[in-house]
């Protein structure tokens, strides 16, 4: 299947999205897929998937630190390998950070580094509470951002109705969460961890 959409032109690929599947743990970020009513508190499914939705209970299988037990498969690792092969940019957007860390250590050890790229994303160092606590997995991380510079990989920002922390040095104040002020804020925290 995948020679098949290689063939067709396909060069990047995302192994897990929205829930855990057979490749991979997902970063358990929101709970849309459950049909939640969106209320003005854009927090609330997050927090309601996290703590459970009544019968239905949690979709992940969580640590005691809220966070997806699940990591890369073995199913995951040959995915990884022939990404790898056909050099495919291997998307770590949506892995939950074990996920993460294996498909970091099987480049690292397998193929010396092979790039790692998050193509959208926001910077747990530069989010403000709670949003910072509720998205855990779904934010890149210290560790990350410098396992993937290590790589010479390469992370793709986003925004999103969150609050961004005016980042020292940006030449912009951030007074309006989500907008191109946000956005500059994540561009400013890239460039000062010397990231692509």
């Amino acid at each position: 299947q995948l020679e098949r959409l290689y063939q067709k032109g396909l060069r990047s690929l995302q192994i897990v999205h929205e829930r855990d599947n057979d490749f991979a743990g997902a970063a358990p970020h929101r709970s849309n897929f459950w049909n939640h009513e969106r209320t003005s508190n854009p927090f609330s499914s997050v927090k309601a998937m996290l703590e459970g939705d009544g019968e239905r209970g949690n979709p992940f299988d969580l640590d005691a630190g809220g966070k997806n037990v699940k990591g890369l498969t073995e199913r995951g690792k040959e995915l990884i390998d022939a990404l790898v092969q056909r050099r495919m940019l291997i998307d770590v957007s949506h892995y939950s950070e074990r996920s993460f860390d294996d498909a970091h250590a099987l480049v690292t050890k397998k193929y010396k580094g092979y790039p790692l790229f998050a193509s959208h994303t926001r910077f747990k160092g530069v989010l403000e509470e709670p949003e910072r606590d509720l998205l855990k997995e779904f934010l890149t991380t210290e560790d990350q951002i410098d396992k993937i510079k290590a790589t010479g990989g390469m992370v793709g920002v986003r925004t999103g109705p969150n609050h961004v922390r005016t980042e020292p040095g940006s030449g912009v104040k951030n007074d309006c969460p989500g907008s191109s002020k946000s956005y500059a804020q994540l561009i400013s925290y890239a460039k000062k961890k010397g990231i692509n």
